[in-house]
């Protein structure tokens, strides 16, 4: 097997550096696969020793806009690490850290993929059988085009097939009804663009996001923004009141008793919806590989997206997407 190295940007996120060292250690490293650690040298001089480091200079970018970023904070430990990736001495990088730092970072030093205009990034949706579904844009381009969503279709399906283990998986467009009469200008527009993709299905409404079989759900990514922090917040929501208090003790009784009994189907049902389970997923578009993991990642989040970063490179995803891409009509 050719041996991979993954640069992890430590001091990105909210819980950094600490939870995203954490990870790193965590991952089981070995002689095909090696991770290298980008921070200031106070933080990760201590593990130079038995993990690969490279230091950066500069403090993370924060109230920074993202053009200013990466104006004022060059040698910052994202920036540094896409320098990384685009000069060769990695094959891809990890970060919990800005996605609009990545964003234009990844575009400006790493470069776009041919036939993708805008990237995108995208989060997983459990199936009601414990599946997979993908749903992109979900807030790197809330202006995209509805032309663009085709390079996003052939980047997503591929992926999406990676992680299952499956092929021939379907392409959806979210829309306010499933009849090619619904939708907005946008929807149908994209709905002209997309008929050649293969295996697209057409509409696709929120009342089956969560559906069977799985699939790719394409949309904008001012509407898929507003997806995501939905689902966040209803996520929230049920657990605060799974720990909230009744002040009636008959009513705090009776809710005690459900959750026992409901207690690990819940778990499950949580679990599905936690993105800490899911680790990572690539900024699509790039010519390189970027793994967005979510800004409030914790270790086990961390590990799991360098697990994604690895398995994607030895599955060929780069190669195999632009071979796909170089079969679109420019």
């Amino acid at each position: 097997m050719i041996p991979f190295k993954v640069a992890i940007d430590v001091e990105g996120g909210d819980f950094a550096p600490g939870e995203i060292i954490k990870g790193v250690l965590n991952f089981s490293r070995s002689a095909d696969r090696e991770v290298v650690m980008v921070a200031s040298e106070e933080i990760v001089k201590p593990y130079a020793k038995d993990i690969n480091c490279f230091y950066a200079s500069d403090t993370p970018p924060i109230e920074e806009s993202p053009t200013e970023a990466i104006r004022k904070k060059r040698k910052s430990s994202l920036f540094v690490s896409l320098d990384l990736l685009k000069e060769k001495k990695v094959d891809a990088v990890v970060t919990a850290g800005n996605t609009g730092h990545l964003l234009v970072g990844a575009t400006l030093i790493v470069g776009r993929l041919k036939n993708v205009e805008r990237p995108a990034l995208g989060v997983f949706l459990p199936t009601i059988s414990g599946g997979k579904n993908f749903i992109i844009d979900v807030g790197a381009s809330p202006d995209i085009k509805p032309q663009h969503l085709t390079g996003l279709a052939v980047l997503s399906q591929l992926f999406l097939e990676i992680s299952t283990g499956k092929t021939d998986l379907d392409v959806t467009l979210l829309s306010n009804g499933v009849e090619e009469s619904k939708g907005n200008f946008f929807t149908k527009e994209a709905l002209k663009y997309l008929s050649e993709i293969p295996n697209f299905k057409g509409y696709i409404e929120g009342l089956s996001l969560f559906s069977d079989p799985e699939k790719v759900i394409l949309t904008d990514g001012f509407t898929g923004n507003i997806v995501l922090k939905s689902l966040e917040a209803l996520g929230d929501y049920i657990k605060q009141k799974l720990i909230s208090t009744d002040s009636n003790v008959t009513n705090r009784i009776k809710t005690d008793l459900g959750l026992f009994l409901l207690k690990s189907h819940l778990r499950k049902i949580l679990k599905s919806l936690d993105y800490s389970e899911y680790g990572g997923t690539p900024l699509f578009g790039i010519n390189g590989l970027c793994i967005k993991a979510h800004g409030r990642s914790k270790a086990k989040s961390i590990t799991r997206a360098i697990e994604v970063a690895f398995s994607l490179l030895e599955n060929e995803y780069l190669r195999k997407v632009k071979n796909r891409l170089e079969q679109m009509v420019p």
